[in-house]
């Protein structure tokens, strides 16, 4: 997703929707329905953030709050629906590029509002996982989280200690430590966040979201993360007094609490591409930059989103400042990246602080802002210390700035990466590249590509086809043809149906619609045709295309028999979203890796039939790719006992999944997740996500911050 949420010194900076239905182009024949949102309305969803942000400051002993809520049209992390439902956060985080809450308006206008949004919360902010009683599917009883100390003779509401049970009960303040925890989910009796985390509430943000938490008596810090923004916070006093607590009972009061602030952003993407141009930088490598941005160049020339280009070795220089880019311009962006010589040395921090000054020069913040930082070494001009790190991280993040990060080859300063991209809640990815490899030149180019189908608003890749397949019945002669068939779904504003190879002119592609037609741009108006001269890809961009399944033909020239090439297909659909979650930024070698993975179409998620499919990538070596499939199972929800109501949380068939992998070396392992989803026999939609697991620690002088 595109405007994820951030955390920065103590709070959390949320991006909210308030849904409408006609996301989609306007009709001409119909006219638009009445905004479902008035002021008043608007307002009192916004009042309930603030009341759940004093909750969680509460029971956090006044460390972590909303720092800003703001009002966004794309890619949310909260969408506000006017009709009534069940709130949930069926597979965010807040520190995560993907995911989403949804909240629906009757509820939020309920008294108890403000703990139904704080559970939700911590789903999604925090990681955490229902604390709920219930009966699982074998007839397993699970139970609260009841405070051991309180007479047994109080009801099990009176006696809850945790914010992630029933999100609807007046008294419950804090998060449940590990004491409670314990006594309450003994092995064989587990709650979702005993499954899934194996700790407390409380202990899980203490060791895995780098909150600076002192972790109560007795509960080792061994695995705390080295960046503690409260080195002073502790576990809150127990709000239940002995006898009991009453519903009128208020939560404690903690000092110098500051309600968030509420912003409207405006609908415009900006996107800076930091480029390493310093002199260990092989010609392989820099053309695959060069090759990567040009296709980004490109691409945003035909949406009218701001682009900006830099390239860096010890100082940087804008080849582009941040502007729109037109077709006429094209040509001039790749003449100055064509005159551009690997050489000097390499300043990281100056290429951010160049992105960043680019990004924020109109000088108001727009809904979406992303740095793309790609380089094949480490800072070594100058001193780069822990605490510049911290700064810039802090800059970028009070900016409203997601850093996304790609280290190129072996000698990339992995730890730096991951640091940046954490921060800032972007994504980090390693490509271990060759430097003298030929083919690490289309590698870096497919790397950018598939990326602009991932970070550009509403945009989702739909296929993305590695190993060639031969024509039905042989094809022409040599086998040199081969077709993909692509299904795009309804309500697609765009589609770019895009080859990439090595060679300039080596590939011919051409185009044909679900009704059989072939495509001509000559004769289509709402095509549109890119293969600029020796570049080695090529495009059709198709506005509003038809919904059906489309097919790609891909015909090699004689002179380039064996030449290697990847097919991607980028849907614009904003009706779309889907995405992967990790419980951690870092996993430790021979450690479980839990993946919850989710797709919705219009906000809401679907009841798939089939399972999605996780692979992980085991290695990157010139002629061969290692793999191993996950099967992901579905993640199912509560089951009430006989003569209750259905506990609120993930409904049964929400359509989110989850499975287990390992590893037992160190490294960056990319995962691929794919989700098709069908109505009936025809194809509805498909979506490929793209992430990388960071395994640690990585060899020395290369490691990533635990």
């Amino acid at each position: 997703m595109g405007t994820s949420s951030k955390y920065l010194a103590g709070k959390f900076y949320l991006y909210v929707m308030f849904y409408r239905p006609t996301l989609k182009k306007p009709s001409k024949k119909a006219p638009a329905p009445p905004d479902p949102w008035p002021e008043a309305a608007r307002k009192a969803c916004l009042e309930v953030f603030n009341k759940a942000s004093e909750l969680l400051y509460a029971a956090t002993n006044g460390r972590l709050q909303i720092g800003e809520v703001l009002e966004v049209t794309t890619d949310p992390d909260a969408i506000i629906y006017k009709e009534d439902g069940v709130c949930m956060s069926p597979f965010g985080a807040c520190l995560r590029e993907t995911g989403y809450m949804l909240l629906y308006e009757p509820r939020l206008q309920l008294w108890n509002s403000d703990r139904i949004l704080l559970h939700e919360l911590g789903h999604f902010c925090l990681g955490l996982y229902d604390e709920y009683e219930y009966e699982l599917p074998s007839g397993d009883q699970v139970a609260f989280c009841v405070h051991p100390t309180l007479p047994a003779r109080q009801t099990s509401i009176q006696r809850k200690t945790c914010i992630m049970e029933r999100d609807d009960d007046a008294n419950i303040f804090r998060f449940c430590e590990p004491g409670v925890h314990q006594t309450a989910h003994p092995p064989g009796n587990p709650s979702r966040q005993q499954i899934y985390n194996r700790q407390s509430c409380w202990e899980h943000l203490s060791k895995n979201y780098g909150f600076g938490c002192i972790l109560p008596a007795g509960i080792t810090d061994a695995d705390m993360p080295l960046e503690r923004t409260h080195p002073e916070l502790v576990y809150p006093p127990n709000p239940h007094p002995a006898e009991g607590l009453e519903k009128s009972e208020k939560p404690p009061v903690v000092q110098d609490y500051q309600p968030p602030v509420f912003k409207v952003l405006p609908t415009e993407s900006r996107f800076a591409l930091l480029l390493d141009r310093s002199v260990s930088l092989t010609p392989a490598l820099w053309n695959g930059l060069r090759i990567g941005a040009h296709f980004w160049t490109n691409l945003l020339a035909q949406s009218c989103e701001r682009l900006a280009l830099v390239a860096y070795n010890q100082e940087p220089e804008a080849l582009w400042p941040l502007s729109t880019v037109s077709e006429l311009q094209v040509p001039l962006i790749e003449e100055r990246l064509a005159a551009v010589t690997p050489q000097g040395l390499t300043n990281l921090e100056g290429a951010l602080r160049a992105g960043l000054a680019e990004i924020v020069s109109p000088g108001y913040q727009a809904s979406t802002q992303k740095i793309f930082l790609v380089t094949d070494g480490v800072h070594n001009t100058g001193e780069l210390t822990a605490e510049r790190v911290d700064e810039l991280v802090m800059e970028l993040t009070q900016a409203g700035i997601q850093c996304h990060t790609l280290g190129v080859g072996p000698y990339a300063d992995q730890r730096l990466l991951q640091r940046l991209a954490a921060g800032t809640a972007g994504r980090f990815e390693h490509l271990p590249v060759s430097p003298e490899d030929p083919l690490s030149q289309w590698y870096i180019q497919n790397a950018f590509m598939t990326l602009a189908g991932q970070l550009r608003e509403g945009s989702g890749l739909a296929a993305l086809v590695e190993q060639p397949a031969p024509l039905p019945g042989g094809g022409p002669p040599s086998g040199s043809a081969w077709e993909y068939p692509v299904a795009l779904e309804e309500g697609a504003l765009q589609a770019t149906f895009l080859v990439s190879y090595v060679a300039g002119d080596a590939l011919q592609v051409t185009l044909r619609r679900p009704d059989g037609v072939r495509i001509d741009p000559k004769e289509h108006r709402n095509v549109k045709w890119r293969h600029p001269a020796d570049a080695p890809y090529a495009f059709y961009l198709v506005e509003d295309p038809m919904p059906g399944t489309w097919i790609v033909q891909v015909t090699r020239l004689p002179e380039f028999p064996e030449l290697p090439f990847t097919v991607m297909v980028f849907s614009n659909n904003p009706e779309i979203t889907a995405g992967v979650n990790l419980s951690r930024r870092l996993f430790p070698v021979d450690a479980d890796i839990p993946i919850k993975a989710g797709a919705a179409y219009q906000y809401l998620p679907l009841p798939f039939k089939e399972p999605p499919k996780a692979l992980v990538q085991r290695e990157i070596v010139p002629g061969g790719v290692g793999w191993e499939a996950v099967a992901l199972q579905p993640v199912v929800g509560p089951v009430a006992k006989p003569g209750m109501d259905a506990p609120l949380g993930e409904p049964t068939g929400l359509g989110v999944f989850s499975g287990v992998v390992r590893s037992s070396l160190p490294g960056a392992y990319p995962l691929r997740v794919e989700f098709p989803y069908h109505r009936g026999a025809a194809p509805a939609f498909t979506r490929v996500v793209l992430r990388q697991i960071p395994v640690g620690p990585l060899p020395a002088g290369k490691d990533v911050e635990h």
